[in-house]
């Protein structure tokens, strides 16, 4: 037997509604409740009354977990778009006789970087900031530790210059410390890996 087997259905899809509120949107329990079929004139206090159950409130912090789950913005996700950007070719865009592919054919790394696509008589493909997102990559994993330190000894914020970098030192470096990053991301509890 599920735990919440025991629950009406009407309070499941109270919870559902409770959780399906948008974004910035301030959830009214009343409508929530009438949405679930409750009768619009004891909506409010019907709701007030099943959320106080522990099986109802342990089932909507289940629905909502789920949810946190599925849209979760975590620095892990962040850091591997600004590498998407950071990395792009737009030689991907290409296919191997130098014909320009369809965007559907487009890998998801490229497809990222791409910040505007327009086809007409001139096909425009253009790619989002390669040099602030390497910026910020490199701000975000501290790549260059051996930059001076503070007469505090504290490391501050840090701005880099890349263009004394050639390309191949500045994708090993900003690859190294990618790599890191995730290794630690990993080993922490609840990381990926």
């Amino acid at each position: 037997m599920s735990r919440f087997e025991r629950l009406t259905e009407r309070e499941r899809r109270l919870c559902r509604e409770i959780v399906n509120f948008k974004p910035g949107q301030k959830p009214s329990l009343a409508e929530a409740g009438r949405r679930a079929g409750y009768s619009a004139k004891t909506a409010s206090s019907s709701v007030t009354e099943a959320l106080k159950k522990p099986k109802v409130k342990e089932y909507l912090a289940q629905l909502q977990r789920q949810r946190d789950h599925r849209t979760s913005v975590t620095a892990a996700k962040i850091l591997d778009e600004m590498a998407r950007i950071a990395f792009a070719d737009i030689r991907r865009a290409f296919d191997e006789n130098g014909n320009l592919k369809s965007p559907t054919a487009w890998d998801a790394d490229f497809a990222a970087a791409v910040s505007n696509y327009s086809s007409g008589r001139v096909t425009n493909i253009k790619l989002h900031d390669k040099l602030s997102a390497l910026e910020a990559l490199a701000k975000r994993t501290k790549a260059f530790p051996d930059i001076p330190q503070s007469d505090s000894g504290e490391k501050g914020p840090v701005t880099v210059n890349f263009f004394n970098m050639s390309r191949g030192e500045l994708e090993r470096f900003i690859h190294n410390h990618l790599s890191e990053t995730r290794s630690r991301n990993r080993a922490k509890p609840g990381g990926k890996g």
